[in-house]
């Protein structure tokens, strides 16, 4: 139908300016659609951005992201380091997640990382007992723009759809006063302990994507996940068994979720 419409509009004599126009239409209808930006759902080179994510707030769940290919494109790889507060442990409870995603390019792995970060704090949002507010780091200007200022992400639209998605929630929960939540874009290697923690992991996935796999993977598991002074050790396949893993171990601990 719409080539039909495009093609008719070609034939009139006001063709060029009727197809210009229906056009414009059609894309200020798809930007209205885009979440608005909340205060703090912003990009933002306000250096108080960097001390949040050098030191986040005890009791929040806090989030970084990052991505890698070796080359790029190359073996690909995803990386997130976050901190959930927990009763009984005065730091939270650290997760290293690392995923290695096969051939693709870094873009990829930092979606594949903020898709990831989205589900966790998506899925803390709606536990019993929800944290006060969830913070994501990202050092990806493209990641960070696709989900606040509607770039494009044509390499990959399905992956770009669940961080959609997962964005678009949050920024509800957000709305509702149900949690407070935050994204923010961060100067990558800037020195901030989160975003070092998340490139090391992605950089293990992306060696995990290797054939043979890189040397790094001979000395820590592709994907796994920690727990401060716990002594546990959960393994990574999916993100759902990762938290269903964590979820166990605490209440076998006393502790309620």
């Amino acid at each position: 139908v719409w080539w039909q419409r495009s093609a008719y509009f070609r034939g009139t004599p006001e063709g060029q300016d009727t197809l210009s126009s229906a056009a414009t239409r059609l894309a200020d209808i798809v930007l209205a659609r885009i979440p608005k930006l909340h205060k703090s759902l912003k990009l933002s080179l306000d250096p108080r951005v960097a001390v949040l994510a050098q030191d986040p707030p005890p009791t929040a769940l806090s989030v970084f992201t990052d991505g890698s290919a070796k080359p790029n494109p190359g073996p690909a790889g995803s990386g997130v380091f976050a901190r959930l507060p927990f009763p009984g442990f005065a730091e939270g409870v650290v997760l290293r997640l690392a995923s290695s995603l096969g051939h693709g390019s870094n873009n990829i792995g930092e979606m594949h990382a903020m898709v990831v970060a989205l589900e966790l704090c998506l899925w803390a949002a709606t536990s019993p007992s929800p944290p006060p507010a969830a913070l994501v780091f990202s050092d990806s200007l493209h990641c960070v723009s696709f989900l606040t200022a509607g770039w494009a992400f044509p390499e990959d639209p399905e992956l770009a759809w669940r961080a959609r998605r997962a964005y678009t929630r949050l920024a509800d929960l957000h709305r509702r006063g149900r949690m407070e939540f935050g994204l923010y874009w961060i100067r990558g290697h800037s020195g901030i302990p989160g975003n070092e923690e998340a490139d090391t992991a992605a950089g293990l996935g992306a060696e995990g994507s290797m054939d043979p796999p890189g040397p790094l993977t001979a000395h820590a598991p592709v994907s796994w996940a920690t727990a401060d002074r716990s002594g546990m050790q959960l393994p990574v396949c999916e993100l759902a068994s990762v938290l269903g893993g964590l979820h166990a171990e605490m209440v076998r601990r006393g502790f309620s979720w």
